[in-house]
């Protein structure tokens, strides 16, 4: 792999991420942070598509790349910055570390020879990201209650990575927790945990007790009836992707405080978040070959999904 990389768009993560890559010798070159007033003065900064930000073999993209799949998460950018101008100049075999790469992005390097690397399908970032997620959470809970955490009476909806590191941590503080999933194996692993394990479709039953309910799940679980049950000083944090996990016009005729918290890890600790991102990217490259051959190497190797050359193997 050649030394130098590219950062296009991004937040807070990615604007740490670019002292990372310095660090480890490589050259950096960014677009889409105008509205950051300082950067590390090795950066080389673009204000436009220039051809020298896509000669390079390693881009590393928004996590997630897109909210409505139109234009790309730039919370530094000046002006509004549209995926598909960004994908088009992308040269064959260049390696695109991004998140939530949707269809339209895959079939885009698909045509153009390079391949996307989807961080967010990885089980050791997934798992490594939901440690900030977690910790943002609790963070959040303390600064908007009146009451600790220790000896509240705590509702994690989901027990995947981020619902049992969330319950770990809420029964490390002292919280009594009660944990909702739909497999056996999970609710024998909330048990495990020193949780009270119910399962999800049985959360009405619960609801009333609860001091904190903190949502994992990324679809509406918390609609007008659940809602109903639910005391006014009970705090709402839903931790799951766009559209959440709360019907939000019904919490707040019913006066039940919510908060939609996504992105927790760019927002709370994006310095640690970054080095999981420049981590997990090198492990990419080191599973496939990137560390001794260039990527352009790697163009035309069939793909997990039988294509030639749209994404790695990760």
């Amino acid at each position: 792999m050649n030394k130098v990389i590219s950062v296009i768009g991004g937040d807070d993560r990615q604007v740490a991420l670019l002292d990372i890559i310095n660090k480890n010798g490589f050259e950096v070159r960014v677009y889409g942070f105008d509205k950051l007033l300082t950067l590390p003065s090795e950066v080389k900064s673009y204000d436009r598509l220039a051809p020298d930000l896509f000669d390079v073999e390693l881009i590393f993209m928004p996590i997630p790349c897109s909210t409505d799949g139109v234009h790309l998460n730039a919370r530094y950018g000046g002006e509004d910055i549209y995926i598909a101008d960004i994908l088009k100049h992308i040269k064959p075999g260049t390696l695109v570390i991004m998140g939530k790469a949707d269809i339209n992005m895959i079939n885009a390097a698909m045509y153009g020879g390079f391949h996307i690397a989807d961080i967010m399908t990885r089980e050791d970032f997934a798992v490594l990201n939901s440690i900030p997620s977690a910790e943002g959470a609790l963070q959040i809970a303390m600064e908007n209650t009146s009451i600790t955490i220790w000896n509240s009476r705590c509702l994690v909806l989901g027990f995947g990575r981020l619902g049992s590191v969330l319950t770990k941590l809420l029964i490390a503080i002292g919280a009594k927790v009660t944990a909702t999933a739909r497999k056996p194996e999970d609710l024998a692993w909330i048990s495990a945990y020193g949780a009270v394990p119910i399962h999800t479709s049985k959360i009405d039953n619960v609801l009333h007790e609860q001091d904190m309910i903190f949502n994992t799940i990324p679809s509406v679980i918390l609609k007008d009836e659940q809602l109903a049950k639910i005391k006014n000083s009970c705090l709402i944090i839903d931790l799951a992707s766009y559209p959440g996990g709360v019907d939000f016009a019904a919490a707040k005729e019913y006066g039940v405080k919510t908060m939609f918290c996504p992105g927790l890890p760019g927002k709370v600790a994006p310095l640690t978040s970054a080095q999981f991102i420049w981590d997990t990217a090198m492990s990419i490259c080191k599973e496939n070959g990137i560390e001794e051959a260039k990527c352009d190497e790697l163009d035309g190797q069939e793909d997990r999904h039988g294509h030639d050359g749209f994404i790695l193997h990760i």
